[in-house]
């Protein structure tokens, strides 16, 4: 196919390129001035000379060390020469300093050359290491560049310039040659290959215009309607002419869309035969842009003809084919019908037969094959063999009844059983290759099909099962024996208060046997006023988790009831263990106890004060008559001024006045006359003067706030003798400098409080409350009070004493000590 191309005119290029050489020529000649200019200015001098003649330059020379040993030149270093040599250049210049780092390429390689621009000057640092005398030393030589630096720069941009100038014309050049030539090679070769295709090709091509004139026909083209090629008579392409039905009217819309386009097209011949033809009508683009259509028509009259001799042909065999298929479809059909069948059979066997080999070989679980006639073991896996002890070759050689206890009718029994029903489900004990036996679970079924006179087997051994049973029954009997051993009533509950053991004395207060008692609600069996008081005990301990002891009154009985959680595997509280006694009898004794409790302390004050009456009214006075017996006498012989020895009469005189006042305390400790006489305020005072004259060492503050009215005289005498315990348990255990009791009303209550600064102690470690604290706390029961302690080790100690008030009427009467 010809190729247009839009290219140059050779005398245009032969023009171009002659320009071109006399530029290239013109930039040789400037080169080599350039080059000649250039060489002259860049003439190697040696660094001394030109140390010497340019003055501006400067030359430093420095040790291997930094010091500087020697300044010259125009710098201004050589102006200050003096004060710098000897300095270290390290200590004069930063890292970042030129100087700084030509010295260091010298100290540790063959030296740099540095280029420095600070503003319109440009300098060059060169540095090199030399030796003299044996030193290594540093030269460092400063240079103004500025002006050669700028001419050659300037000569050296001209003729990169003007080569890169000259090297792209003569590139553009020669490419413009190249692609000439190629194309003028490609344009002969594709004129050669079209004029071939056209001449060679037995299909009718054509070419037209974007209006359907045609521009080029073929020879066979030509030939099939009688014209030549050279020559297209426009008649040929007229309206009415068969030839337009190749493309003509089609060539059009091909070039405007640049879509092909295939079509079938008939024609008359002369002899009146009708030739189909198959054409295809595609874009031709021209490198001058303009759109040509190609057209190229093949002749398919014969294959058209043999189509339809194949298609009527193609319809009888069709008919034929049509039935016999039909009967070849049906004959299938059985065919692949009885085929799938069998190998749904086969897959479902082997299946079966897989599974039964990957249960019965690889499971863990004991399993034998036996014959049921025989009773013979026809195969056992290798958990069977593990667990009888026995190799398989031996284990082959048994029948069932080697291995069981059981009678061998019983084991026919079982196998009709498994024959009827198809399983059977037993316990049993089997024996070992050791002679050991064991319970088992065996559960059997009948195996189908070419094995049915065949038994399955699995076996699993339950003798820790059993023996757990055992034990477990064994523990019911053993707690049940406990619980009945018990006094007390004792019962298991589930969480919704069901019954689920319990022992006799339980079954006996509910007033039923144990049998009817299992299994129902407890809060169904006891009073209303019970229910409640037990349910709330119960929900208490199901919330919490924590078990609970409490005392409560029924009706004609009082309980101390304590209830524990019972946990399941969870940690969750699955059940209640409940346990009663009736405390009436305790109860009753310990009101007995303080009730004589009571009446003794009663009793040991009545006696205190009885003997402090009688030891006031006969030996205190019996003492004291004595006394003024014995001073009357000394009296009246000093008087007569007789000659007598007093020393010992004195001295039985003072002897009688100490016993006189320690008879009085002992009198006051039995029972202080002050409290009878002048009440509890004052003998809680002289109580102060008493313990301030014995321990004047200790510090004591007392204040009391209350109407004393509002006591009886029995709490007056326990609030006394706490008082009076409390002080002697300060002196005797707290070391304390500073002791304070304050009585005081708190609401409905009489608080009396004695605290002291002493060493303290945590009541948790106290083993046993003491004498001294037992009293005080029977005491105070014995008026229906509280004893409250509070301790802490370094800090001191608190007893506080509470008593009722007789009313709730309070007024204020205020009195103080010190």
């Amino acid at each position: 196919m010809p190729t247009l191309l839009n290219r140059k005119t050779e005398a245009e290029l032969l023009q171009e390129l002659d320009a071109l050489k006399r530029e290239n020529e013109l930039l040789r000649i400037r080169n080599e001035e350039l080059s000649g200019s250039l060489s002259s200015l860049s003439c190697p001098v040696p660094v001394m000379r030109s140390v010497s003649d340019n003055i501006r330059d400067s030359l430093m020379v420095l040790g291997e060390d930094g010091r500087i040993l020697y300044v010259g030149g125009g710098s201004q270093e050589t102006a200050e020469a003096d004060t710098v040599a000897g300095r270290n250049i390290r200590d004069m210049f930063s890292e970042d300093d030129a100087r700084f780092q030509a010295f260091e390429a010298a100290r540790t390689g063959g030296g740099c050359l540095i280029i420095e621009q600070r503003g319109g000057i440009i300098s060059e640092w060169r540095s090199a290491p030399f030796l003299l005398d044996g030193k290594r030393l540093v030269a460092i030589v400063l240079l103004d560049i500025t002006n050669r630096l700028s001419l050659r720069q300037g000569f050296l941009h001209t003729q990169r310039l003007l080569e890169q100038r000259v090297a792209s014309r003569n590139t553009a050049l020669q490419e413009q040659m190249h692609e000439r030539m190629r194309a003028e090679e490609a344009l002969r070769r594709e004129r050669e290959f079209f004029q071939l295709i056209l001449d060679t090709d037995s299909s009718y091509i054509s070419v037209y215009a974007a209006d359907g004139s045609p521009r080029l026909v073929n020879k066979a083209f030509a030939g099939l309607f009688g014209f030549s090629e050279e020559c297209l008579p426009t008649e040929i392409f007229s309206d009415a002419s068969p030839a337009r039905l190749f493309g003509c009217e089609r060539a059009a819309h091909v070039c405007a869309s640049g879509c092909s386009e295939q079509f079938e097209c008939e024609l008359e011949d002369e002899m009146g035969t009708f030739r189909w033809y198959d054409a295809v009508i595609k874009p031709l683009p021209t490198p001058s842009g303009e759109v040509l259509a190609l057209s190229i028509a093949t002749d398919v009259t014969e294959r058209k003809v043999g189509q339809l001799i194949l298609e009527q042909a193609h319809s009888e065999l069709e008919e034929r084919v049509k039935e016999r298929t039909a009967a070849l479809a049906e004959l299938n059909e059985r065919l692949v019908h009885e085929a799938m069948e069998r190998l749904e059979a086969q897959r479902r066997t082997e299946e079966s037969e897989a599974c039964f080999k990957s249960l019965f070989f690889t499971n863990q679980a004991i399993k034998m094959l036996v014959e049921r006639e025989t009773l013979a073991i026809l195969d056992a896996n290798a958990a069977a063999l593990q667990f009888y002890g026995y190799t398989r070759e031996e284990m082959l050689r048994l029948s069932l009844t080697d291995i069981t206890t059981t009678d061998r009718s019983l084991i026919h029994k079982r196998h009709n059983t498994i024959l009827e029903d198809g399983s059977a489900h037993f316990e049993s004990v089997h024996k070992r290759k050791d002679g050991s036996v064991v319970d088992v679970e065996v559960y059997s079924g009948a195996v189908e099909g070419d094995l049915s006179r065949t038994t399955f087997s699995i076996v699993h051994d339950i003798s820790e099962r059993k023996r757990a049973e055992r034990q477990v029954i064994e523990q019911r009997n053993h707690l049940t024996a406990l619980m009945n051993a018990l006094a007390d009533c004792a019962m298991l509950l589930d969480t919704e208060g069901r019954i689920i053991t319990l022992n006799t004395a339980a079954a006996k207060v509910l007033d039923a046997t144990e049998e009817e008692l299992v299994g129902a609600n407890l809060f169904g069996r006891v009073a209303p006023k019970d229910e409640t008081t037990l349910r709330r005990i119960i929900e208490m301990v199901m919330e919490s988790g924590i078990p609970r002891r409490e005392e409560y009154c029924s009706d004609d009985a009082v309980w101390d009831v304590t209830c524990y959680p019972v946990l399941d595997i969870k940690s969750a509280v699955g059940g209640i263990a409940l346990y009663g006694k009736d405390v009436s009898a305790r109860k009753k004794a310990e009101e007995r106890v303080r009730w004589l409790s009571a009446r003794v302390l009663s009793a040991q004050e009545d006696e205190r004060k009885r003997i402090g009456r009688e030891l006031h009214d006969s030996m205190a006075q019996t003492l004291s008559g004595i006394k003024f017996m014995m001073e009357a006498d000394l009296a009246e012989k000093e008087r007569a001024a007789l000659p007598h020895d007093t020393h010992v009469a004195r001295k039985v005189v003072s002897l009688l006045q100490g016993a006189i006042i320690e008879l009085r305390r002992i009198i006051m400790d039995l029972r202080p006359t002050v409290l009878d006489d002048l009440g509890l305020h004052s003998a809680l005072r002289w109580l102060q003067d008493e313990f301030s004259t014995m321990h004047g060492h200790i510090g004591i503050r007392l204040l009391t706030d209350m109407h004393e009215e509002l006591l009886d005289e029995r709490q007056k005498s326990v609030l006394f003798r706490i008082a009076q315990e409390a002080l002697a348990n300060a002196v005797r255990h707290s070391g304390a400098d500073a002791v304070s009791f304050t009585l005081l009303q708190e609401g409905r209550y009489c608080c009396l409080t004695i605290a002291d600064n002493g060493v303290g102690f945590d009541p948790q470690e106290l083993s046993g409350s003491g004498i001294g604290l037992d009293s005080m706390r029977e005491r105070l029961e014995l008026v229906d009070g509280q004893l409250h302690i509070l301790s802490e080790k370094g800090i001191g100690t608190q007893v506080r004493a509470l008593v009722p008030l007789a009313t709730s009427e309070t007024s204020t009467t205020t009195s103080a000590g010190s």
